[in-house]
């Protein structure tokens, strides 16, 4: 692999100059995928590596489901069921069921060798699963290139998720007594009357979904994006006056796109947010605003609020 400056990076051939990790062969994983197939544990060693260079130089991100299971059997030398033999990779945990990409490979943004990782990086790309690629073989210059491109992508797809929808009404109460409550995530005005009658709220699969207003990126083992929803953005108007969440929100969404290394996972976005809220209404009221009142048990010593977001 090139890494001279203004050289374009590639995966092919680097990939393949190293070992499989020590101890893969005899992994419990590689006989269950050798019973799977009826085949030797060599044979199913060779399967593997064989998968794995043909993802690092054709699917980089891991998105190894974008070819059929005939391509995958034809690039493996398999020359029995193509369908057998994905569905075995994916019943010995070796390769992952993705409604996106059909079939990923298992934990491949943790396995992969560096110069995937560099693939992706300078193309602003992410591996299937969301986790951003490392970057610790650009020099500066394609660390900056390769942050703009991410964030380019990100606020792409920010601007197709906050596009213009047609306002929704809001939930009418149940108009007979023996009309079902609308919804069994939303207040019913006449909850008690419903009860009382013997209604039953609709199935939650019917609640329709809340466009998201904004949309952030996620790590962990978790969802791999957390969305801001409208209902969200006034429950933060109340409990924080004087500031407007939704530019706060907007940006701690830059912040995050230009530290990718201190994202948060989905279960951390909303502590994340409530301690941004906090930080801009402190900003806010020393700055002499009187609508906004000063959160108590923070501190706007210099510094730690960005201390607090790497927690």
């Amino acid at each position: 692999m090139r890494s001279q400056r203004g050289r374009r990076w590639s995966v092919e051939g680097d990939y393949g100059n190293d070992r499989m990790k020590r101890g893969t062969p005899q992994h419990p994983k590689v006989a269950d995928l050798a019973a799977r197939l009826n085949i030797t544990r060599p044979h199913a060693v060779g399967l593997l590596e064989m998968l794995w260079h043909f993802t690092a130089q054709y699917a980089p991100a891991g998105d190894v489901g974008k070819f059929s299971d005939a391509a995958i059997a034809d690039a493996l030398g398999w020359d029995a069921d193509p369908s057998a033999l994905v569905a075995a990779m994916i019943a010995s945990n070796w390769c992952n069921e993705c409604g996106a990409s059909r079939v990923v490979i298992h934990d491949w943004s943790e396995h992969a060798e560096d110069g995937v990782h560099t693939y992706l990086a300078v193309r602003g790309l992410t591996f299937a699963d969301g986790t951003p690629p490392k970057t610790r073989k650009l020099n500066k210059q394609q660390r900056l290139q390769a942050a703009k491109r991410a964030s380019a992508r990100i606020a792409a797809t920010n601007a197709d998720a906050s596009a213009p929808v047609a306002e929704k009404s809001a939930v009418a109460p149940c108009p007979l007594p023996l009309a079902p409550c609308p919804s069994p995530l939303a207040t019913c005005p006449k909850e008690e009357e419903c009860r009382e009658t013997g209604n039953t709220p609709l199935p939650a699969a019917d609640v329709p979904v809340e466009p998201p207003l904004l949309v952030f990126p996620c790590v962990g083992n978790g969802p791999k994006t957390w969305s801001l929803t409208a209902g969200y953005v006034r429950m933060l108007t109340l409990a924080y006056p004087g500031i407007d969440p939704l530019a706060e929100s907007r940006k701690a969404l830059a912040w995050l796109d230009a530290h990718l290394t201190k994202r948060k996972t989905n279960s951390g976005m909303k502590q994340f947010l409530t301690s941004w809220m906090n930080r801009a209404q402190n900003d806010n009221r020393s700055r002499g605003n009187g609508n906004a009142k000063l959160i108590t048990g923070t501190t706007t010593r210099p510094g730690e609020f960005e201390e607090r977001l790497t927690l």
